[in-house]
C-alpha cells in the first residue's frame, strides 16, 4: 500500500506495542524511531480499561517508550469528557487503577448511569444485578468503555467487556454508549485537525482498530501480535489495508517512504 501521504499514525497499545509487561519484537526501537521523525505525528489509541491514563504512560516508559501523557487518547479519558458534558452519577465497573483516572466523579448512591470496563472482580451475580437495576430507571444509561470480544493476556486470549455488555443490553433493553474503539466519535477526537485519508491505524483487533478506523476513512494495517487469530479475521469479512507480521516492520515501511 502507498503509504506516502500518511502524516497521523494512530497505535494501538495492548498487542501491537506490548502483550502484558514485554514489548513486541522491535517495538520499542520502531516507535522510538517513528515519533522522533518530524515528518510524523504519533498517538497512541487505547481501549483499556484496567489502568489509568498516568499507570499507562509509567508503564511504557519503564519498558523505554519515549511517550508523552498528550500522545495517549485513552477510553477512560473519553469516558471522563462525555460524564462531566452530561452530568451523569455513575456505577463504576473498573478495577482501582483505572478509577484514578475518575477522582472527579466518585460513586454515587443515587446513580443514573453505569460504567462498564473490564473489571473481573465486578463481573457477578451480585455485582451485574445491581447494574441492572440502575439501568431499569427510565433516564439512566449505560456507558460501554469499550465493546471488545476478547484480548491477549500472556496466559492467551481472554474474555473482554463486551460479552457484559451485551447482556445489560439484553436484560434492559437499552442500547449502551460505545465510548472507546470502534467508535466514530473516538476515532474523530484521536485525529483532531488531521484528515482521515492522511491517517493510518495500526492495531491487532479486526474490529475495533480495523474496521472502526477504515469506517472514517482512514488507512489501517493489522498486526499479526497481540490478539490476531487468523480464522478470525477471515470470518469477520473485513479487509484490512494490509497485514503485517509486527508494528517493528510496519514501521520499517514507513519510514522508507
Amino acid at each position: 500500500m502507498d503509504l506516502s501521504r500518511i502524516q497521523l499514525v494512530l497505535v494501538d497499545i495492548s498487542g501491537t506495542l506490548i502483550v502484558g509487561n514485554t514489548p513486541t519484537p522491535g517495538a520499542v526501537e520502531a516507535f522510538n524511531n517513528l515519533a522522533k521523525d518530524g515528518r510524523f505525528k504519533v498517538k497512541l489509541v487505547t481501549n483499556t480499561s484496567k489502568e489509568s491514563t498516568s499507570c499507562i504512560l509509567q508503564r511504557l516508559c519503564l519498558l523505554g517508550f519515549n511517550v508523552n501523557e498528550s500522545d495517549i487518547h485513552s477510553s477512560l479519558t473519553a469516558t471522563r469528557s462525555l460524564i462531566a458534558e452530561k452530568n451523569l452519577r455513575c456505577k463504576y465497573f473498573l478495577p482501582p487503577e483505572a478509577l484514578e483516572d475518575f477522582n472527579d466523579f466518585p460513586s454515587s448512591p443515587s446513580s443514573n448511569a453505569v460504567v462498564l470496563g473490564l473489571s473481573p472482580d465486578q463481573f457477578h451475580y451480585t455485582e451485574l444485578n445491581e447494574a441492572f437495576k440502575i439501568l431499569m430507571q427510565e433516564e439512566s444509561c449505560l456507558l460501554a468503555i469499550n465493546k471488545s470480544r476478547y484480548y491477549k493476556t500472556p496466559e492467551g486470549n481472554a474474555i473482554a467487556t463486551g460479552a457484559f455488555v451485551q447482556a445489560l443490553e439484553f436484560a434492559t433493553g437499552k442500547t449502551a454508549i460505545v465510548v472507546g474503539k470502534p467508535s466514530r466519535a473516538f476515532y474523530s477526537l484521536a485525529l483532531g485537525d488531521y484528515s482521515p485519508d492522511v491517517t493510518l491505524m495500526i492495531g491487532d483487533d479486526i474490529y475495533d482498530d480495523i474496521q472502526g478506523s477504515q469506517a472514517l476513512g482512514c488507512s489501517a494495517i493489522l498486526v499479526q501480535t497481540g490478539k490476531y487469530i487468523e480464522t478470525i479475521v477471515a470470518r469477520s469479512g473485513v479487509l484490512p489495508n494490509a497485514t503485517m507480521p509486527c508494528f517493528a516492520m510496519i514501521v520499517d515501511q514507513i519510514l522508507k517512504q
